[in-house]
């Protein structure tokens, strides 16, 4: 056989590995990981309200459910970081509960990803973006769009300075999914010992329905009819984090050894 039919062979063989699918999970394993993926939301909600001062008896809440915490929460990160752990040490747990012991290093290396790279990354990205651009320029920008007022100060208030907001923490979640996804990557390969080119999926979009919300937040204020819209759907958006990470799979053995980053060590998880 000639090198050209080797080569052939071999781009072939690499082509196949890559088309089969993850297995997927059993339907009790599913079941099972949505419900201690609600019970984990459910905790890190009811964290967040207790935090607020809100109460947490369903009675109360469902007897003025317009006025009620689940309402009237804002969603700042420290909300979105409990409500995002509960669901992912939820999923988690009913994947530890439900699913085949060689399974569990599959949904640890998941929890890291949803974590990391759908929830961290994001947040501080948008947050830390946002921060830095009101610090440093927005008011020479301001200026130099002569949105200043009567006393000479720029008008942060206005809708330019609004839309500016809207603008930059669009662009800050934009480059946090494109840089989650690469850190994602970068982090099987050196801590896992795993080639993954792992693209951007649509599950893990959900995870940055939050930074979409602070975004809209920044641009048009807490109170906005837009902003407590999305807010209110942001706890079950992030149940796909910890759905996602109880009911993933390992590779057969045969797949999972030609993922390897370096062929010549071991896994590390």
């Amino acid at each position: 056989m000639g090198i050209d039919a080797i080569s052939a062979k071999n781009s072939n063989s690499i082509k196949s590995i890559r088309e089969i699918k993850q297995p997927e999970a059993s339907k009790k394993v599913k079941a099972g990981v949505m419900a201690t993926t609600v019970m984990g939301v459910t905790a890190g909600t009811a964290l967040s309200l207790k935090r607020g001062g809100y109460s947490i008896n369903p009675i109360k809440i469902a007897k003025d459910f317009k006025n009620s915490g689940l309402m009237k929460m804002e969603y700042d990160w420290k909300n979105i970081m409990r409500i995002a752990s509960g669901s992912v040490a939820g999923g988690l747990a009913g994947g530890l509960i439900f699913d085949k012991k060689e399974n569990m290093k599959a949904k640890i290396r998941e929890a890291t990803i949803q974590m990391f790279a759908n929830i961290m990354i994001p947040l501080g990205c948008v947050a830390g973006g946002t921060k830095l651009f009101d610090k440093t320029l927005k008011n020479p920008l301001l200026k130099l769009l002569k949105q200043v007022g009567a006393d000479g100060k720029p008008l942060s208030n206005g809708m330019v300075a609004k839309w500016m907001n809207v603008g930059v923490t669009t662009a800050t979640l934009l480059g946090a999914i494109v840089g989650g996804n690469k850190a994602t990557n970068l982090v099987n390969e050196k801590i896992y010992n795993i080639k993954d080119d792992r693209k951007v999926k649509i599950a893990d979009m959900s995870g940055h329905i939050d930074d979409t919300c602070l975004a809209i937040s920044t641009g048009f204020g807490p109170n906005n009819v837009v902003t407590k819209a999305v807010s209110r759907v942001i706890p079950l958006a992030l149940m796909v984090c910890g759905y996602s990470t109880g009911v993933t799979q390992e590779w057969p053995d045969d797949v999972k050894e030609s993922r390897k980053a370096d062929p010549t060590k071991p896994f590390r998880l």
